[in-house]
């Protein structure tokens, strides 16, 4: 029986590729002691034979003859150690030099840096302070319009309270000026007083939160001299009632009325003026 010997050559056409590579590896699991390989990439030949330098051979092109391929090849050896050098350092050529040196623009002073680094900071800088400032102005003008809008108010109540006073104090003294003794004349003046202490009331109520309230000097002026015309009134109507000094009285109401209508002009003029409030009429 004739015993068979394995080879220890194994010829691998494209070693390099992926077939190539995985039935080298295998070859030398094999116990193969040469592996002859041929392809096309030389770095990729040249990673395979780093695999097993001692045992795997590789070459670009295929030979036509196994035999001379080898360590007697002095082409192959000249291949190996051609493809086992360095790549060549890569020259980089000089360009050209132009005939026209063109200046490069001259580099930016220390001050100018500076400045262009500190004007945008002064910039924001000043519109923080302006919009502060603005947002204060504007918040002192509300403030203000607030107050104006609360004090015109109060005024305005004062004398929508005023103007019902007098009407019924007229009516009173009016008829106590009649000097009549009659039922119906007298139950006309108690009616008509009753209106007038509901009046007064309100009057006294309105008069004493405007003068709390209010802070313009010609408004105030007004308001003190309508609560002494006011207090003049009040101490002439018990004699009115027993028919003393009813002319008085009448006379009283009228500078009452006048009085009214100089504060509905003050109020006007400090407060609203393009509002004119009613007047005191009849």
């Amino acid at each position: 029986m004739k015993t068979r010997t394995a080879t220890t050559t194994r010829a691998i056409e494209g070693i390099s590729g992926t077939v190539g590579l995985g039935a080298c590896l295998v070859a030398l699991a094999l116990g193969r002691t040469r592996v002859l390989g041929t392809g096309r990439n030389v770095a990729l030949l040249a990673d395979v034979k780093a695999i097993a330098p001692d045992r795997i051979d590789v070459d670009t092109v295929s030979i036509g003859d196994l035999r001379t391929w080898g360590v007697l090849n002095p082409r192959r050896q000249a291949r190996v150690r051609e493809m086992q050098q360095p790549p060549p350092p890569t020259i980089v050529v000089n360009p050209p030099v132009p005939d026209v040196i063109v200046n490069p623009p001259p580099s930016p002073s220390t001050a100018q840096t500076v400045i262009t680094l500190i004007l945008p900071v002064l910039s924001a800088i000043l519109a923080a302070v302006a919009t502060h400032v603005f947002a204060q102005q504007r918040a002192k003008a509300d403030a203000a319009d607030s107050r104006r809008r609360e004090e015109l108010g109060y005024a305005a109540a004062m004398l929508a309270a005023a103007i019902p006073w007098v009407r019924a104090a007229e009516y009173c003294v009016q008829y106590m000026a009649l000097k009549v003794h009659d039922e119906g004349l007298a139950e006309i003046v108690a009616r008509h007083t009753e209106k007038l202490n509901v009046a007064d009331r309100e009057f006294l109520i309105a008069r004493t939160t405007a003068k709390l309230a209010i802070g313009n000097v010609a408004v105030m002026e007004c308001i003190k001299k309508i609560q002494d015309s006011y207090d003049s009134f009040t101490e002439r109507f018990d004699q009115a009632r027993r028919g003393l000094g009813v002319k008085d009285n009448v006379a009283e109401c009228r500078r009452f009325r006048e009085l009214l209508d100089q504060m509905n002009s003050a109020v006007a003029a400090n407060y609203a003026p393009k509002v004119k409030l009613g007047r005191s009429g009849k």
